[in-house]
């Protein structure tokens, strides 16, 4: 039976590597009247005896008593949801229902003030000995094992969904099939997933090819695609919630707090607590992974970096005040120490930088700002200094016979020499793949490239793009990553091609069970080379003893052409 979700998001709740953009990119603004994203769910996941978690970032300044559901599921028009994540008045709730035939009701203490303006965390989570709702990663209401129905927060009415549209923004949305820990949520919230994660059933960025015409893109690639209706692309815009790629957290926090974030270029950031008037709930830095949204220089400043920038975000509490001490070691492009400042802004949707006047030590390669109360930072220059290459995107996507094509813009580029395609098992250990050089190594366009990896692990894969200069100094794009569920390809792949002395041959057993080798001049040469391996999916076959020159290499349906050199 098919269950539909909504992405109401206003009640509810692809993969390329998602066509992301910086931080935490898009959201939609739902306007309370009919805006409505619909998603067909057809595992019916959340059934009576599952465990599943439902996350989400939200940001409204409108309760209402007759509720503010932002994730939601129904069964069709009339029928009562299984599950309801949202607001009522001014508090967070979490519903589930136990029997689809009996509702029954169990109002519990209202659980914290969430209509303020601010972008706040919402997980929902059921188990099979509880059911539990946190708010910005903290437990603020929980029912033990379900016997009937369960409701966090306060009461409010079981009515056919169209009656209850979201007022208010929502990104993020994470749909599990498992019940998710408490260290779990706080681990992830302010960090983006990479689509792959185990149990994982759905996942909504809100970013990338998300629009009125698509619709909403599941990010999971698991189709779980969604209907956007009522609305237009006025209700996609930026959002503020505090995401990155990378994210640590303290929930005890203290004067003696000091949260430290690396990036892999080797520069860092800490941001350490000096005083607090009401402590808080939690404090996070996050770290994004490429340039931001927006690259406009403040005041006297001529560059922001272009491939790192950290947040910090405090949670609940008042007066909390901290010191955030930049680390640039290791950040590339740099050429003269002095021209070095920071730049900051409020979050992801600020539309303008701020000129800050940091304390430089080129001693401790490090600049100091004091007095700092929740923002975004950058490294910006007052020089010259290329602080790289200016890169638009990077992309990898699964093509239709199971490679991965990789593609990248440059909008600028300095003293860049070449690229290098590094591709990973398990996202730590990197191996190099091609390099491919500069088109133009002192750019002022665009500039677009392209190459493809013959050789993906079966499964995931990662991909990083690693950019060198002609003075040595290096710098590492985003992560990307593909999952190829089975290397089935619809014809053969040869490479390495050109070839000095071998080729590899990659597809279906179908398709490799019959492989001639021609001439230039139609020639059968088969029988001049030599099969070194074979197995069910490749053929690894000696070129050695053919004359330098291109050759055709015919298999079931395919032929492709290669170079002997």
């Amino acid at each position: 039976m098919k269950v539909l979700l909504l992405l109401i998001i206003s009640f509810l709740l692809s993969k390329e590597i998602m066509a992301q953009t910086p931080g935490s990119g898009n959201t939609i603004d739902f306007d309370g009247a009919d805006d409505v994203v619909e998603i067909v769910d057809n595992q019916s996941f959340a059934s009576a005896n599952s465990e599943f978690t439902i996350e989400c970032w939200i940001k409204t300044t409108e309760g209402s008593g007759s509720n503010n559901v932002f994730v939601t599921n129904y069964g069709g028009t009339g029928q009562n949801p299984f599950f309801m994540l949202g607001i009522d008045n001014v508090n967070a709730f979490f519903w589930c229902r136990n029997d689809p035939q009996t509702i029954s009701r169990k109002p519990t203490t209202p659980k914290a003030n969430v209509v303020d303006g601010n972008w706040h965390h919402l997980a929902g989570v059921r188990s099979t000995t509880s059911t539990d709702l946190y708010l910005d990663g903290i437990l603020v209401g929980s029912q033990g094992a379900i016997t009937s129905d369960v409701r966090l927060g306060t009461i409010v009415s079981v009515m056919d969904h169209y009656n209850r549209y979201t007022i208010g923004q929502i990104d993020e949305i994470r749909i599990w099939t498992e019940a998710r820990s408490q260290t779990e949520i706080r681990d992830n919230m302010c960090k983006r997933l990479n689509g792959s994660e185990l149990n994982l059933h759905s996942y909504y960025t809100l970013d990338g090819t998300t629009n009125v015409v698509l619709g909403v893109i599941d990010d999971s690639g698991n189709g779980f695609n969604g209907t956007m209706m009522n609305m237009t692309a006025g209700d996609i815009v930026t959002s503020a919630a505090p995401i990155g790629d990378e994210s640590i957290h303290s929930y005890a926090v203290t004067t003696s707090t000091s949260l430290h974030i690396a990036s892999s270029d080797g520069d860092d950031l800490t941001a350490s607590v000096t005083s607090i008037t009401s402590t808080p709930g939690s404090m996070h830095v996050y770290r994004v992974d490429e340039k931001p949204n927006v690259i406009t220089p403040p005041g006297t400043q001529a560059q922001l970096s272009q491939n790192t920038y950290y947040g910090v975000k405090v949670f609940g509490g008042s007066g909390v005040i901290y010191t955030v001490n930049y680390n640039y070691n290791g950040h590339p492009g740099i050429i003269d120490e002095n021209n070095l400042e920071l730049a900051k802004r409020d979050n992801n949707a600020d539309a303008t930088w701020s000129q800050e006047m940091a304390t430089l030590n080129t001693t401790a390669n490090t600049l100091i700002l004091t007095g700092q109360t929740g923002t975004e930072y950058i490294l910006a220059t007052l020089g010259t200094d290329p602080l790289p290459i200016e890169l638009l995107n990077f992309y990898a996507e699964i093509n239709y016979n199971n490679y991965v094509q990789l593609t990248w813009q440059t909008l600028t580029e300095t003293n860049n020499e070449y690229f290098t395609i590094e591709r990973s098992e398990n996202g730590l250990n990197w191996v190099e793949v091609i390099d491919i050089e500069s088109k133009n190594p002192n750019s002022l366009s665009l500039l677009s490239y392209s190459t493809i990896d013959n050789n993906p692990y079966n499964g995931i894969s990662y991909y990083r793009l690693k950019q060198t200069d002609f003075d040595g100094q290096f710098s590492y794009s985003q992560i990307r990553s593909v999952n190829i569920k089975g290397l089935e390809r619809l014809e053969a792949g040869v490479f390495p091609n050109p070839s000095e002395d071998h080729i590899t041959l990659e597809g279906s057993p179908i398709e490799l069970e019959h492989v001639k080798i021609y001439n230039h001049l139609g020639q059968d040469v088969t029988l001049h080379t030599l099969i070194m391996e074979r197995s069910e999916q490749k053929l690894v076959i000696d070129l050695s003893r053919l004359s330098d020159g291109a050759y055709y290499i015919k298999t079931k349906t395919t032929a492709k052409k290669v170079y002997k050199r």
